[in-house]
């Protein structure tokens, strides 16, 4: 059954009975975990026989562990100086160099939107009212022109006034 699963993987085609997702951790990497987790046992285990029949090397390995020890908490204290010392410099930075260069953007944007304002209603609304006005007026006089032209190419109707006094020809 694993064979089916490991085969309709890869080859894309999943059942509705079959799981088609990848493990989580691949298979060699979880044999490489076991092999390693084995060794560092066998590591310890060593260290601890050895340990017990030499008391005086385990003395000297005590010592130098905790010398190693020592030097790495004097390495993390100065690092976390050097972090608190960074962090107080970006605070620093915040505090004086970009709020104030926050500010004066916020100002600058307020000054240009008030500068939109004003072309908007001093300059664009004033020449959109003129524009809405000029094409009424154009459309007006398109329409009219339009009645004059439609009079006189329909010519004059029969029965209608306009045959008594023209005699009906023209």
């Amino acid at each position: 059954m694993s064979e089916g699963i490991t085969k309709s993987i890869t080859e894309g085609n999943t059942t509705m009975g079959e799981v088609a997702s990848k493990p989580l951790i691949p298979r060699r990497y979880l044999v490489l975990g076991i092999i390693l987790a084995v060794v560092f046992l066998l590591v310890v285990v060593a260290l601890v026989v050895l340990g017990v029949r030499n008391p005086v090397h385990t003395e000297t390995i005590r010592d130098l562990a905790i010398i190693a020890l020592a030097v790495e908490s004097t390495l993390i204290g100065v690092a976390l100086v050097v972090l608190i010392i960074q962090v107080a410099r970006l605070v620093n930075m915040l505090e004086f160099e970009i709020k104030p260069i926050l500010s004066h953007t916020s100002d600058t944007v307020s000054t240009l939107r008030g500068t939109a304002n004003f072309v908007s209603e001093h300059m664009v609304n004033p020449m959109i009212h003129v524009s809405g006005y000029a094409s009424g007026l154009g459309r007006l006089a398109s329409s009219i022109g339009g009645l004059f032209r439609s009079t006189k190419q329909a010519g004059p109707r029969k029965g209608g006034p306009t045959d008594k006094a023209d005699g009906g020809e023209r």
